[in-house]
């Protein structure tokens, strides 16, 4: 199988807690990747390395850390994930701690993509009080985005945002798809695979001069194996995926009938608010709903199609923080039950004038219909019924045997005789 590598180096975060970033919205907290989407780093916690590569950017010095390997910003893990609207970048820490030295500021990067010379870079800065308070970092977080043709940066990107989930120990930063594809000149494909290069977290620090000025302090790097961390675009293995459970229904042919189709995450939380397809059987195109409170969409029919059994596809594309599902029902389409009534005889001497009253299941009258007509098993006409749903045969005689029959329509109206009389 051929594959499109793209170099991506996903989020690099060094985090100061209880800070959230000043731009972009503020989306619930992130899942924390499965197990099965773990990168494979190159060094792991207390190992008293500092795998940090020296990278000079904005003018800050790099100078080794006293401390040696920072055991609580070890990198576990990063995952990427690009969702119809967002392309997302999470790392997994082995300590996020309720608190942390006030002489440390978090700061992060992510360079995203190298497609056609073209680097897309992410930071994530969290603002630290005590660098604050001397000039020598920002007074609030903030994400920042953009693509250039090195890895310093260039053309911003939208959307931004970004944040720490100190439960589970997730850093993550995240853009709007469509302004990266555009910056990078072509759009992501769905199925394309992503191989991440590397993610980093470090820390900043003042030199502790008179005057003072930064550092910055490694803290963990991970150069990851190619096989190790490979994402396909629209892949939602490191999120768990949405249940879908359809109800079919039963109708008869040309009857009304709802078809519901009730979405939930891998919790089993209903998932409100999320748009799906729904395949409705005899229709060229899905149609798109949105769930209700309760996760739920309801499809009306104003009449079901001929008889048979049709498949019924209903599909959620997922979100930044659910992932995708797909569910399938059935629907069963019976022909129309068509009843008749008691034959109706009237004498005339010897002539015999029979009715016969044709009537679909609601009841209604079923008008113009062909009826058969057999008297003593044979044959002998066909006299489509009126706007009241009779068959009038007026050719019978005294003592014959006098029959309906109804032949039906195939995969819409069942066929249907009446009782035999003597006339």
């Amino acid at each position: 199988m051929s594959r499109r590598v793209l170099g991506v180096a996903l989020v690099g975060t060094s985090v100061l807690l209880g800070v959230l970033p000043s731009y972009g919205d503020a989306p619930p907290a992130p899942q924390l990747p499965m197990a099965t989407c773990d990168a494979r780093v190159n060094d792991g916690p207390n190992d008293g390395i500092a795998t940090y590569k020296v990278v000079d950017a904005n003018g800050v010095p790099n100078v080794a850390d006293p401390r040696g390997n920072v055991p609580g910003l070890d990198i576990k893990a990063i995952t990427l994930r690009v969702t119809a609207t967002r392309v997302f970048a999470f790392m997994s820490i082995a300590d996020i701690p309720e608190t942390f030295r006030q002489t440390d500021s978090a700061y992060g990067y992510v360079m995203w993509f190298t497609r056609g010379g073209k680097i897309a870079r992410f930071d994530q800065v969290y603002a630290n009080p005590a660098l604050a308070q001397q000039g020598l970092a920002p007074t609030t977080g903030y994400p920042t985005a953009s693509v250039g043709s090195t890895a310093s940066g260039g053309a911003a990107l939208s959307g931004l945002g970004g944040g720490i989930d100190t439960t589970k120990d997730v850093a993550y930063v995240y853009a709007d798809r469509a302004s990266l594809e555009a910056q990078l000149g072509e759009p992501l494909a769905d199925g394309e695979e992503l191989t991440a290069i590397n993610g980093r977290t470090e820390l900043w620090e003042t030199d502790g001069k008179t005057a003072p000025g930064v550092v910055r302090r490694p803290a963990d790097v991970t150069d990851v194996p190619p096989a190790s961390a490979v994402w396909k675009v629209g892949d939602d293995r490191c999120f768990g995926h949405s249940t879908i459970v359809v109800t079919g229904a039963s109708p008869q042919y040309g009857d009304p009938a709802t078809l519901t189709a009730t979405v939930k995450d891998e919790a089993g939380a209903p998932l409100a608010s999320r748009k799906v397809t729904f395949a409705v059987p005899g229709e060229s195109a899905p149609r798109t709903l949105t769930t209700d409170t309760t996760g739920t969409v309801r499809i009306a029919l104003d009449a079901a199609p001929p008889a048979g059994t049709y498949a019924v596809a209903v599909t959620y594309g997922g979100d930044e923080f659910s992932g995708s599902g797909q569910g399938s029902g059935t629907l069963t389409v019976r022909a129309e039950t068509i009843r008749v009534g008691k034959l109706a005889v009237k004498a005339s001497g010897s002539t015999r004038t029979v009715t016969a009253t044709l009537t679909e299941d609601d009841p209604r009258p079923f008008a113009k219909q062909p009826v058969a007509w057999y008297v003593n098993d044979k044959k002998v006409a066909t006299v489509v019924t009126d706007a009241a749903g009779r068959s009038v045969f007026k050719g019978a005689k005294a003592g014959q045997r006098v029959q309906a029959r109804y032949a039906g329509v195939t995969g819409r109206y069942a066929a249907v005789a009446s009782n035999t009389i003597a006339a």
